[in-house]
């Protein structure tokens, strides 16, 4: 398997779809509707268990490569210095918007598991990842060019 790098998932997609390519690694919410379609065949998810949106599709957990747990994570960041009154306050606007049924079902509805984390919550979820693959990338000897 030769890696080809892309400067975005949308051409990617192009190119499996169009067979130039034979599989790539897609955020759930830029595929799911052609899964869902049949147009494209999703063959396991990297998370630790089944996403919602695709019950029948294998976690990488239940598969021969069970350390491959990656998810995709989206998040609001703010300037360093943001005064922490501001900071407070909209963290908890998206924790109270996150938890509105409506907005909870539109992010489902796109292949996203809301979480709605408040602000010192997800600064540690944002810590772990950093340390995590940091570990990763000293390990695999990869530098920025």
């Amino acid at each position: 398997m030769t890696h080809v790098a892309y400067k975005g998932g949308a051409q990617a997609l192009n190119d499996v779809m169009g067979g130039q390519v034979q599989v790539m690694f897609a955020n759930l919410p830029e595929v799911l509707a052609q899964v869902q379609a049949g147009k494209l065949k999703a063959l396991a998810v990297t998370g630790n268990k089944r996403h919602a949106a695709l019950p029948d599709v294998p976690a990488f957990s239940e598969t021969p490569f069970p350390g491959m747990t990656a998810r995709s994570w989206f998040g609001l960041f703010v300037p360093a210095g943001t005064p922490p009154a501001a900071i407070q306050k909209l963290s908890q606007a998206i924790v109270q918007s996150v938890a509105d049924p409506a907005v909870r079902d539109r992010l489902k509805g796109l292949g996203a598991d809301p979480i709605g984390d408040d602000q010192p919550a997800f600064q540690k979820y944002v810590n772990q990842e950093v340390a995590r693959w940091a570990v990763l990338v000293k390990q695999s000897g990869a530098t920025v060019d």
